[in-house]
This record gives structure tokens, sequence and C-alpha cells, in this order.
């Protein structure tokens, strides 16, 4: 709206010159008074019409977004990080996706129980090895059970200048396994700020074993696609679409062995063979044979990233949820089940629905051909009779009607009521207090509607919830534990990075954002306004200005040089300038997984003014 033409001031303006004009009066000071009062009167009714019709049409508009736009942009996101694992006492263990691991929180977070559930994103083998030894331009360290990189010995002079852009990666390997195959090893840099572009150029580099050439693939393995025509729905699916996002941030940081591995004893050295003639023979006398990996980086990779690097075995992507079990008495043909959630928790998804004869139950459309039987559909809000916030309104104007009556009844006489009149006044205190801690509409309870088969008196249901922000900046190092079996060593499982990226259900203010960018794109990027869309949907109330030009950048692939970049500056508001880091780079991902690939971004963030 422009405020210039519908303020107050102006509205008045136009009818003293519309009534001077049909009166014929040079000047307003000759108007009646009266007719000035209810000219003033009538404007002031005007402007708050005007601003009632406004407030209308951004209901409509907002109640039009929350309708059209995709559960995948409006649904919760979980915290995700990297964790390490060992098998207990096999040579190796596959790790599902029902794997459960949980974290004892610090106080302030996850108030129910106080801990935080993990759940792997992927299915991953474990192996019963792991990486011991890293010499990177000489100097060697040596890498304990926790991953930490400790310097053992400093690189001779002799060998100065000769692999400035090699390691060795010396892996213990347990005796039972024979053969490797399509093995990832899990690379980090946690203080480079360029690190994504050279997470890129992985890809780049030349690994071998024992002096044969590997061939290897960058990032993780995709799993095989089924021919069930369930995977056809899979874009509708908002569990796999979130769950691909992460993969898609952590994928640069894997590089595969794609060749087979014959893991024979005689293979093992204290030291790779090429380089031992550097460095004295009592560094040998008490160190343990390990099998040896050399990979040489690209320039790029310049002597102090690589005392930075970090490299390991049996890295598992894990998500924030819990599972949740719940048991239903169902009576009527169709059935709607609250799924209920606890405090700092947000519903995430289904994982099964049976009922008391075993039968499943499937989401619609997953049901694949013929009739749809045994099918349910998630609602998020809505299907209850009145939510949190008709509640709360409801409840002052009880409050409001309960004050009048008892300043009324206290002015007739005093005395008589003085003790009940006290009484009832702190009741409407404690009341009001109640009614300011109730929830917004914000965290609308999800229902599950279930259309039933013959006979189905019990329903059970499974599910998952998720904490969102609160499962954020869990600290490296942090312990897990299992859920449920011990097929893993106890003190191997710990958090390698920092869980980030956990999102409740964005605020109505956002929706709109979110609606236009889903309206507009279809998910994919091409035009400078399909970017400007994508960074507000993404960053939202904490985004103050955004602008974009077009640059140039030395391309982070080899033998390019320089190509042309987006460049895209934003300016945050003061108190959101956290995990700058971890934001732009969820960012730059987000927007390179969405774009053609000859889109190069860089992201700048600025100082608020």
């Amino acid at each position: 709206m422009n405020t210039q033409n519908y303020s107050k001031e102006a509205i008045k303006t136009r009818m003293y010159r519309h009534a001077m004009n049909y009166w014929g009066i040079k000047k307003v000071e000759n108007l009646d008074p009266l007719v000035k009062l209810l000219l003033e009167a009538l404007s002031s009714e005007l402007f708050g019409l005007s601003h009632e019709i406004e407030d209308s049409h951004n209901r409509m508009l907002d109640k039009i977004a929350n309708m059209l736009t995709p559960d995948t942009l409006v649904h919760v996101h979980p915290a995700h990080g990297i964790c390490h694992a060992l098998p207990n006492d096999i040579a190796k263990a596959e790790i599902t996706r029902d794997t459960g691991f949980f974290a004892n929180l610090p106080f302030g977070k996850d108030r129910q129980k106080g801990k935080l559930s993990l759940y792997p994103v992927k299915n991953t083998v474990l192996y019963n090895g792991d990486v011991r030894r890293l010499i990177c331009s000489g100097d060697i360290y040596k890498l304990d059970a926790t991953m930490t990189k400790e310097l053992v010995y400093r690189a001779p002079l002799n060998m100065a200048g000769l692999y400035n852009h090699t390691i060795w990666i010396g892996v213990k390997m347990d005796e039972r396994i024979q053969k490797l195959e399509n093995i990832p090893f899990y690379f980090e840099m946690p203080f480079r700020e360029n690190r994504q572009s050279l997470y890129s150029l992985l890809a780049y580099s030349k690994w071998s074993f024992c002096g044969m050439p590997l061939s290897i693939q960058h990032g993780l393995a995709e799993e095989e696609e089924s021919d069930n025509p369930e995977t056809l729905f899979s874009m509708c699916n908002i569990e796999q679409e979130i769950e691909h996002d992460i993969l898609t941030s952590y994928s640069n940081q894997f590089v595969r062995i794609a060749s087979p591995l014959q893991m024979d004893v005689k293979l093992k050295s204290v030291l790779p063979e090429e380089i031992m003639e550097h460095y004295p023979a009592s560094l040998f006398e008490d160190s343990e044979p390990l099998f040896w990996f050399r990979v040489k980086f690209p320039s790029n990779f310049t002597p102090d990233c690589l005392d930075e690097l970090k490299v390991c075995m049996n890295a598992i992507i894990v998500q924030n949820k819990r599972l949740k079990h719940f048991i239903s008495k169902v009576n009527d043909l169709t059935a709607v089940i609250p799924l209920p959630t606890g405090e700092e928790e947000h519903f995430y998804s289904v994982a099964s629905v049976s009922d008391i004869m075993d039968r499943k139950y499937t989401e619609i459309p997953y049901g694949g051909k013929g009739e749809r039987s045994n099918t349910y559909v998630i609602r998020r809000g809505g299907c209850e009779r009145m939510n949190s916030r008709e509640v709360k309104e409801y409840l002052y104007r009880v409050l409001d009607l309960l004050q009048d009556r008892g300043a009324f009844i206290a002015s007739l006489e005093r005395d008589t009521f003085s003790s009940e009149i006290q009484e009832m006044d702190s009741l409407l205190n404690h009341m009001e207090r109640m009614i300011k801690d109730i929830q917004s509409a914000t965290g609308s309870l999800s229902y599950l509607l279930v259309d039933l088969s013959e006979k189905a008196e019990m329903l059970y249901v499974d599910y998952y919830t998720s904490s969102c922000e609160a499962a954020n900046d869990l600290p490296v190092g942090t312990s897990l534990m299992q859920l449920e079996d011990s097929s893993l060593k106890r003190d191997s499982i710990f958090m390698l990075t920092t869980t980030r990226g956990g999102k409740s259900i964005p605020i109505s203010a956002n929706r709109f954002d979110m609606y236009k960018y889903a309206l507009t794109t279809r998910d994919r990027i091409v035009t400078k306004t399909d970017i400007l869309n994508f960074c507000r949907k993404e960053l939202g109330k904490h985004l103050q200005n955004i602008r974009i030009e077009h640059g140039t950048m030395v391309s982070s692939r080899p033998h390019e040089g320089l190509v042309r970049s987006i460049d895209i500056y934003l300016t945050l508001k003061k108190d959101e300038e956290r995990d700058l880091d971890f934001m732009v780079e969820d960012l730059e991902n987000r927007l390179s997984g969405r774009s053609l690939d000859r889109f190069n971004y860089r992201i700048f963030i600025e100082k608020a003014g």
C-alpha cells in the first residue's frame, strides 16, 4: 500500500478539496466547523477500513500460500552430522537406517528425556579397521581412537619440496578382512575458509596402493534403484527429499576406492617403502605395520592445508529423529489419529502403520496399482475443533468478561464480598499468566487419516519426531551409544562433526516467500530472480538484504583458469551472524544442486549497517 495516498491526512485533504469544490469555497477555514468535524471523523473511519481491507488481503494470501506451498518446503528439517563407529569383534558390520544412537545432552536441550536420538541417513558398511597414521608432506602424524591428530616426527630436510602435495594414509585392518571393495574415506579440513572448493578437488586426486594405481569415485555410493512402482513417486516423498539434501551436503568429503583390493599381510609395512630411506631406523622399532595408500592431490592443496587434513574410515551420516510408538482404538470407517509430540519436538515422518490383523498400511500415493485400500494420509493441523490460537482468544474473552463482572460486583458492597473478590483477583491473575504460556498455533498437531479395513479394531503407529533447532550444535567428540543391540564398540562411537541444519516449521511470514519460490521455479534455479527467491526462502527472517552481481573467479577445477561467477552478497541481521561458515556451505550446496552445472557461485556476507 502507498502510505502517501492512503494516510489519514491524505484522505482528509482529498475530502476537504472535494467539499470545497462542491460548495465553491476557496479556503478550508471557511468550511462549517460541523462539516469539518464530520469529514475528519469519516476520514478516520476510511483510514481504519483501508487497513482492515489490507489485512484481509494479507490473510487471504497467507491462506493461499499455506494451502498451495508444497510440504517439502514447509516441513521440519532435522539436525544432521557425521559420527564414527567400529564393529565389535567382527570383521565388518552393516549399519541400517533403523540402527539408532543417542547422546546425553547438557541441561536445557531436549528436556523430555535428556537424550538426543540419531539415526543413519543411509545404510553403511563398517570395517573393523581405521586410519592410524598420516604422512603429510613428510610429517608423520598419529591418530588415536578418537581420531585426534598428533605430530610424531617432522619431515627430514632432505625431503623438503619433494612431496608437497602428497600424503600417505596408514590403515590398520582386521586380519579376517581379505578383500576390500568400494570402501569410502572421509576427508575433513574444519579450519579452512575455502574448504568446499578443496573438497570438490578430491575427485582429481590420484591414488595408489603398494605401487598399484587405483580407480576412485568421488562422493557417496548411490543405492540401487528398485523396479517397484513406488520409486516413481520418490520426488513426492518428503523424507527422501530431505535426506537427499543431507547426503548432498557431505558427499564432496567422501572418496571411494572402486578397485578391488586384496589385503595380504605381506603388503604391510611400518612406512611406505618409497620414503623409508629418508627416516632414521630408530623410528621403526616400536611401530606397527600398516597398509599404506598414497594420495597425490592437485596443486591447490598446499602444505598447510595438508597439515590440517583429517582422514578416517567408517564415517556415518546421521540425522536427529526419535522413534515413537502409538496404539489407538478405532471404531469408525475412517480413523483420525493424533500423533502426539513432546516438548521441543516436531512431527517428522511415519515409519509404519499396521492393524490388529497385522495388515500394513501405505501412504497415498504409494499404494501401487489397483484399488487403494489400506492407505493413510498425513494432515498437519486443521483436524481439531479448536487450535491453540483459538483457545487463547476464547480464554481472553472469558477473562475480560470475568474482569468486567468482577468489577461490577466489587462496586456493590465491598465489605460483604471482600475475601471472595481478593480470591477472584488472584485466580484471574493466575489465569492470565497461564494464557500467556499457551504455545502459538505454529506447533500444530499432526494427524493420521486412515482408510480402515474390516475388523481393524486397533492401529499400531510407529513415527519419528525431531528436535530441530534444539539438536543443533552437538559438539565434536560427543560420545554416542546404541539404542538396542551392541554390535559396535562402545568407545568408538562419537561425533566427527557438529550437528547443524535443524529447522522447525517456518513462521507464516516466510510462507509466502516459499510459495513464490515453488510457483515460479519448480525447485529448479535458472534466472537471477530464482536465486533471489531461493535465498529469501532459505534464510527467511534472518536475511536483511540481498544483491547479485556477475564476477570472475579462478575455477576450482584443474586446467580451466578464469571462469564467470555469480556473486551473491548477503546482509544478515546483527543477531543472526552465527555459524556463518556452515550457513554459507549449506546455501551453496543447495544452490548448486538445483542449478545448471555452468553456474559458479560465490557467497559473501556483508555487515549490517
